[in-house]
């Protein structure tokens, strides 16, 4: 029989106060408490956000660097982009963070948010990421970036679209960024 050095250990630090051993029942209830935590930080980041968009700006980024949940990662993303455009004319470097932003989501869109999306939703909802950045490109004459931006957003859609008109407008928009090109 093997010996190994682990098994013959002093395990009394494992034990919960009152020098009473954990059992799976108390460890299945702290697992639940973590989980309960990490669920309801995932569907409540919403509500705890602040109004003013100078404000919320921080907020959502640091619950970026806390959740880990593609499904709220994603709603994060998307009410970041929203507000680093809408403040595009009144805060200097908002459209560079903004394109930083995009380019992040993009990013975990095609690593393991689309997917998620599919598994949760059965097809892609609409994603406003790629329509704006395109027209955020387009209103820049950077013409090929917005050419990309829209094929990036075709490719996440690939057939799997809820909205078809999304799409449509992707096609169309890469239509005439080809033709401008």
């Amino acid at each position: 029989m093997l010996e190994h050095s682990a098994f013959s250990r002093d395990f009394s630090r494992f034990r919960a106060t009152g020098g009473r051993a954990r059992t799976a029942a108390d460890i299945r209830k702290g697992l639940d408490k973590v989980l309960l935590r990490l669920e309801k930080l995932r569907y409540d980041w919403p509500f705890a956000m602040p109004d003013e968009i100078e404000e919320r700006i921080p907020a959502l980024r640091v619950y970026l660097t806390e959740i880990s949940d593609p499904l709220a990662r994603h709603d994060i993303f998307t009410q970041l982009e929203k507000d680093l455009y809408r403040l595009r004319d009144r805060r200097p470097g908002a459209l560079d963070e903004y394109d930083d932003v995009t380019d992040q989501h993009h990013n975990e869109l095609v690593s393991v948010m689309r997917d998620a999306l599919l598994a949760r939703d059965g097809s892609v909802p609409v994603i406003d990421t790629y329509r704006q950045a395109s027209i955020r490109q387009q209103k820049a004459r950077n013409w090929r970036e917005a050419l990309r931006w829209a094929e990036r957003g075709l490719a996440v859609y690939a057939d799997q679209a809820r909205d078809p008109a999304a799409v449509d407008d992707l096609r169309t928009r890469a239509t005439r960024l080809r033709n401008k090109l």
